[in-house]
Order: structure tokens, then C-alpha cells, then sequence
């Protein structure tokens, strides 16, 4: 449908920009509406495996991080928003306090009563969108049942698979939200919370969709993402700048 209005659109440049525009402005609205919350490898063989748990401050950081995170599940559950809890294969499951507010109890990797917009995707490589993860058609399958277009990504470890999830999420079209207060990184002998991430160094095949990536500074303008639709224009949106937008750019978000 999109191909043949830009087909008869082609000697009409400045119609066919103001049609792109507004397609590129519903795709962002479709955004807001849609939001996931993404929780990654919150295990404890992550936490003990170098034996740094209880170094400086990390049992702190640990803490702030897991606290943010039990926050955020809190809030997609009450506003009955799909949670993803993905989960390195071979090791213990997530810890039990993220577990704990979807209620119910876990047989395997079911939840059983509790929350229902939740399921457990046990994957063996970094990134929760590697084809050879084992968990990304299901984990997509499940996103897209929801009609989700927007992530809060969540969980450890910062440098390692939470940023391979993140720029695989990208890459699939999603835009990505990275919670620097829920995002940790455990592979270094001083933890780093909060984790930021290097919005250039994100290692993207198609650098047009690094505008879909952003970190907020405020934890409220992310809780807002989960907020029913209803109390949205209260709170920030994450409108692009629409001078950095391209054709191609556009097509990829209208690829839902």
C-alpha cells in the first residue's frame, strides 16, 4: 500500500515528503502505544562467577540495579504491558525477587497463575536476536502477538549481552529504551551501574536507526512508557528529529 502511494507520488516531490512525514509521525505514535519490557540475564552465576559480589560497593549497585528493575516489572505488570524475561541456558533462572510481583510460580520456563503477559526465553548466545540463540523466533512471535514496537531493555551484563540484545533489537526494527538504572554490568571487578551506553559505538549495519535509541536521564520519562494510553500525552514523547529521517529509515518503521 505504502509502495503504490509513493509510486504515484514520484512527480510529486514535495506531496511525496509531506506523505512521508506523516507516515514516519503515525509510526511514532504506534510506538508510544506499544512498549515491552525486556529484563536479560539477571542470574546469579552472572553476580558470583568472578567472586566480585561483595568488592567496594558492588553488593550496592547490585542492589540499585535489581530494585529498578523489580520497579519496572511492577509497573508493566499493573499497566498490562508484555514482559520478556530472557535467560542465559545452563544456569539458575532470574532472580527471585524480579520473579517474585508477576506472582503465581514457575514449572520450568512457565510461569503458572500470576501475570499473564509473560514468558521465560532461555537462549545460549549473547544476544536475545542471534538466529542461533535458540529463542529468537519465539521471542519475536511473542512481541509481535502484543503488536509491540518500543523495548525497555533491562538486566546484565551492560558491555556484553545487553548491548548485543540492544543493537539486535535495532536492527529488527524495534526502538530500543536502555535504562541506565536497570541496566548493570558485572564482568569487571568494580561493577558499572549506572550503565550508559556510547550511543556512537553502537555497532549498527544501518547507522539510520540510531535514532531509535535513547537513554533518558529521568527514570520517569521511562516509567511513562508503560503508562496506559489514556495518561500518555502527560508525559515526554521520543519524537525523532525529522530532518535525520530517511525514505529507507521510514520503510524499515513501517515494516510492522
Amino acid at each position: 500500500m505504502v509502495g503504490l502511494v509513493f509510486e504515484n507520488l514520484e512527480y510529486m516531490p514535495s506531496l511525496k515528503l509531506i506523505v512521508l512525514f506523516i507516515i514516519l509521525l503515525l509510526s511514532v505514535h504506534a510506538f508510544a502505544d506499544n512498549t515491552a519490557l525486556v529484563v536479560i540475564d539477571m542470574q546469579e552465576h552472572f553476580l558470583v562467577r568472578k567472586n566480585n559480589q561483595e568488592y567496594g560497593d558492588n553488593p550496592e549497585k547490585y542492589q540499585n540495579a535489581l530494585d529498578r528493575i523489580v520497579e519496572l516489572v511492577k509497573l508493566a505488570r499493573d499497566n498490562g504491558k508484555p514482559i520478556a524475561i530472557v535467560e542465559y541456558d545452563g544456569f539458575e533462572p532470574t532472580s527471585k525477587k524480579i520473579s517474585r510481583p508477576i506472582g503465581g510460580f514457575r514449572v520450568k520456563n512457565k510461569f503458572i497463575g500470576g501475570y499473564k503477559n509473560v514468558e521465560i526465553f532461555r537462549k545460549n548466545r549473547n544476544g536475545m536476536f542471534d538466529e542461533s540463540g535458540g529463542v529468537a523466533e519465539d521471542l519475536a512471535n511473542f512481541l509481535f502477538r502484543f503488536g509491540v514496537t518500543e523495548l525497555v531493555i533491562t538486566g546484565a551484563n551492560g558491555g556484553a549481552c545487553v548491548k548485543c540484545s540492544v543493537i539486535e533489537a535495532l536492527e529488527n526494527g524495534f526502538k530500543v529504551i536502555a535504562d541506565k538504572d536497570a541496566i548493570i554490568d558485572l564482568n569487571t571487578s568494580e561493577f558499572i551501574h549506572p550503565y550508559r551506553f556510547n550511543r556512537n559505538r553502537l555497532s549498527l549495519k544501518d547507522q539510520s536507526l540510531a535514532f531509535n535509541f535513547i537513554q533518558p536521564e529521568n527514570p520517569e520519562e521511562i516509567d511513562s512508557r508503560f503508562y496506559i494510553n489514556e495518561t500518555r500525552s502527560s508525559h515526554p514523547d521520543f519524537s525523532p528529529d525529522l530532518t535525520t529521517i530517511s525514505p529507507k529509515t521510514c520503510q524499515m518503521l513501517f515494516a510492522f
